[in-house]
């Protein structure tokens, strides 16, 4: 199952969602989250599967673990 995905670190917005480019047959990650919000449109790390990448997305360095 797939984490729930944080809000954007840049914009604090929540319309953020997994994006997925397999068309790229030479990416050989071809996921990526991104914040939908207009004017920010951040993006992600890449990630082999949808899971890596909402994984990679909620990374935050300034979070205590």
């Amino acid at each position: 199952m797939i984490e729930q995905l944080k809000p954007c670190p840049f914009c604090g917005g929540t319309k953020v969602k997994i994006m997925a480019y397999p068309h790229f047959t030479d990416w050989s990650r071809p996921y990526h989250a991104e914040c939908e919000t207009v004017s920010c449109y951040a993006q992600g790390p890449w990630g082999d599967t949808e899971k890596d990448a909402a994984h990679l997305w909620n990374i935050r360095t300034n979070e205590k673990e």
